[in-house]
């Protein structure tokens, strides 16, 4: 596997739904692409430094609380030497870069790595993203799939 695609948040909150949902429709555009490995979760957590450690990119598509629009689109390569606080043991948290800096500290390999975000505005107890973010979803599909074609 060269690429690893991982849709992060909660599909019961609305909008935090956005990478799970985003990432489940690109699986079912693209399906069968070489090379790619599927995975949905919650929330970033220390056993992705493993599955990490195994590819040479990795994308991860998320949903942001921040001052942009709702349903604004951001892409951020990620820089392995960025240092972020990974976390504590007590608040069971854990960054993206702390993540990277686990890979690099346990397996000596940070891959690429590529974080796609869009701009959420509802958070309520819903399985049904916003209308902005829900246009938004299409555009998105299409920011992986570039990225997975470099």
């Amino acid at each position: 596997m060269r690429t690893l695609l991982i849709g992060i948040g909660n599909t019961l909150r609305e909008d935090d739904a956005a990478g799970p949902e985003t990432v489940r429709r690109f699986a079912e555009l693209y399906p069968g692409l070489p090379d790619l490995g599927i995975v949905i979760e919650q929330q970033v957590m220390p056993e992705h430094a493993a599955m990490m450690a195994e590819v040479a990119r990795v994308i991860l598509v998320d949903c942001r609380v921040g001052t942009d629009a709702p349903g604004s689109l951001r892409v951020e390569k990620l820089d392995e030497n960025e240092k972020e606080s990974t976390g504590t043991t007590m608040d069971h948290t854990m960054t993206v870069n702390g993540v990277l800096q686990l890979c690099k500290t346990l397996y000596g390999h940070v891959p690429e790595t590529w974080q796609v975000t869009i701009t959420g505005s509802q958070f309520g107890l819903s399985e049904q993203v916003s209308e902005e973010v829900e246009k938004a979803i299409p555009a998105v599909v299409e920011t992986i799939l570039e990225i997975v074609k470099k």
